[in-house]
């Protein structure tokens, strides 16, 4: 059964891989997003990446680690967004994370 969630969630967990895929014969970088929030509520998503949005991602990456891993970083697609606060660093413990996911999505509620 299918649910719906219409508001933000804590994530728990989130996991991002980057990598290249063909698709119809066409080489493209992509990413998978897996986010797992209380309750059991998880999203897994993969998705193909334009140069320029790879790019723009990275970039804004880069500048958080030049900032002393502090800033925000929004993923987005369609009326679904994942959202990350890095809130600095310590060497004992390594870099502080926040992160949650809003919009309107389906879910396998399990």
């Amino acid at each position: 059964m299918f649910q719906t969630i219409k508001s933000r969630i804590k994530v728990d967990n989130a996991i991002f891989t980057f990598g290249e895929t063909e698709i119809n014969g066409v080489t493209q970088n992509e990413y998978l997003v897996f986010c797992a929030g209380a309750n059991s509520q998880y999203v897994e998503w993969l998705s193909p990446l334009k140069d320029t949005s790879l790019l723009s991602l990275i970039s804004t990456l880069r500048v958080i680690k030049n900032q002393g891993y502090k800033g925000k970083v929004k993923i987005k697609k369609g009326w679904f967004r994942i959202n990350l606060h890095f809130l600095g660093v310590k060497p004992s413990k390594g870099i502080k994370v926040k992160a949650n996911f809003s919009g309107c999505l389906f879910y396998s509620g399990g």
